[in-house]
């Protein structure tokens, strides 16, 4: 999550799921608002084998305008071409400001207790569990290590006061082992829900996206939920919740509660990498502002390749400009030129035949071409073969 007045390094990791190795991978990072400028906008990658996973270079950088509305979601599309004239262009979201922890340093601004007389918190920062890649740390309601949580809890884990967006999203993992009932199907003794409090007004529960997946049955010696309460319990592996928040004030808390009834007892709920985000309807700009339409040139790999002798270079224009297209041996010294003068928007294809200038046919080797603009120099190599 990005602050206003904030430039980050944006890395990006592109996996290859299909059947075919992707060659000169090339992508070009696009803002969806006038909020957010890509200062950094092209990476790439010369090969993405089949099944691998590689992080393209350069690093992208981002700038967020200190005018940005917080908490505030952008969006940003990647266009992403290789081989083949292979295009995809996937979108993503960048959150602005609102609250992310991954429990990695320390306690910080979280607080918790038992929610009434008589009950238990045990929320406690665990390295038993951990969702965060690379991290060790999660919160924990039960005891220490693999240890069960106590009978008659009501640990209620409470996050910092956050501002609220007209649409705020709170999203996190879990992973749960809590006791359900094993005569009465959908139904448990002991769970977890998430209430927030606007503005500094009384704890509601609030539901999530996908609905909790219990209700709690009371036994002869109830916990706090009161019966047919709306619950997380049961056991699952670590998995991702979200909760879409619509609601009129200026900020909020949320609250982790878990109780248990006074039987028996589980290992309990972890809790990790919570985010809350947000956004407004206005701060995306117009639908003509976000549209992504700023590309940049794009210069193809040359096919066939290697040339035997003649091969097909394409490059595409996302605007009217000067251009100049021109080869070079590997010292350096230019061999052709392909193309020199202004060019209107559109994708462009131009062939060469292994000559120079004057109808020479050039040895066999390597060789460079490459592609100049207003603000833009681009390079690519190719090897020529008799």
């Amino acid at each position: 999550i990005a602050d206003p007045g904030e430039q980050i390094d944006y890395y990006v990791f592109l996996a290859n799921s299909g059947g075919e190795d992707a060659v000169d991978v090339n992508v070009n990072l696009i803002s969806g608002s006038s909020f957010v400028t890509i200062d950094q906008a092209q990476g790439g990658a010369a090969l993405i084998a089949v099944g691998q996973e590689v992080e393209l270079e350069p690093t992208f950088v981002l700038s967020v305008s200190h005018a940005s509305p917080q908490p505030q979601e952008y969006s940003l599309w990647f266009e992403i071409r290789a081989d083949w004239r292979y295009a995809i262009n996937p979108s993503v979201v960048l959150p602005v400001g609102g609250f992310w922890d991954d429990i990695e340093n320390g306690v910080g601004t979280w607080t918790h207790a038992a929610g009434g007389a008589g009950f238990v918190d045990q929320w406690h920062r665990s390295t038993q569990r951990n969702h965060s890649p690379g991290g060790t740390w999660s919160w924990k309601q039960g005891d220490t290590g693999a240890g069960t949580y106590t009978g008659l809890c009501d640990g209620c884990l409470i996050t910092e006061t956050i501002p609220l967006a007209e649409i705020t999203r709170l999203r996190f993992w879990h992973w749960m082992e809590a006791e359900v009932s094993g005569a009465h199907a959908g139904y448990c003794y002991d769970g977890g829900l998430v209430e927030v409090s606007i503005d500094g007004g009384a704890w509601e529960q609030i539901t999530p996206e996908e609905g909790y997946n219990y209700l709690i049955r009371q036994g002869g010696t109830p916990g706090p939920f009161p019966a047919e309460t709306e619950v997380y319990s049961g056991e699952f592996d670590w998995t991702e919740a979200l909760f879409v928040l619509e609601a009129g004030g200026n900020e909020a808390q949320f609250r982790f509660r878990f109780g248990s009834d006074g039987a028996d007892n589980r290992e309990g709920w972890f809790v990790d990498d919570v985010a809350v985000s947000g956004a407004s309807g206005v701060a995306q700009g117009t639908e003509e502002e976000w549209r992504p339409v700023a590309l940049h040139p794009m210069l193809m790999q040359n096919a066939p390749n290697p040339c035997r002798p003649v091969t097909t270079i394409s490059f595409e224009l996302p605007a009217a400009e000067a251009v100049r297209l021109q080869i070079f041996d590997a010292a350096g010294r230019l061999v052709r030129t392909l193309a020199d003068g202004r060019h209107d928007a559109g994708l462009y294809r131009l062939n060469w035949d292994g000559a120079n200038a004057s109808g020479k046919i050039r040895p066999s080797g390597v060789y460079y071409y490459r592609l100049q603009t207003g603000e833009t120099t681009l390079t690519r190599s190719m090897r020529l073969l008799h």
